[in-house]
């Protein structure tokens, strides 16, 4: 993706996510399947060596955290995974043990914990 003029991107280096990040957080996380467990988004970025979400929203990269959860997801069809996105969850405000937008956006799902439905 370009950087784009007259934005945070210009000052803060891009970070791109490569297929090997993705599938160091599915290994993660697969973990978790095996345990019956939800995990944080920041532990899935932390195993992909990425930094914490919060961080990412926070310094003008929010699409980063967009296009890693839907690289996720694509790459758990890719690996005849079950959707192991659907384990990681928020853990703190009032999306807390649910996943993010994102997750049903990428699923075709309507979404159920807007804010309007909170």
């Amino acid at each position: 993706m370009p950087c784009r003029r007259g934005t945070l991107w210009d000052v803060h280096e891009r970070r791109d996510v490569s297929m090997e990040q993705v599938d160091l957080a599915i290994d993660f996380v697969n973990g978790a399947e095996d345990r019956a467990q939800t995990i944080s988004y920041s532990r899935v970025f932390d195993a992909a060596g990425l930094p914490p979400p919060q961080d990412l929203h926070f310094g003008g990269e929010s699409q980063l955290v967009t296009e890693f959860m839907e690289r996720f997801h694509f790459r758990c069809l890719e690996r005849e995974s079950p959707p192991l996105d659907a384990l990681v969850v928020h853990v703190a405000g009032p999306r807390t043990g649910f996943p993010g937008g994102g997750y049903f956006r990428v699923n075709g799902y309507k979404e159920a914990y807007s804010q309007a439905s909170l």
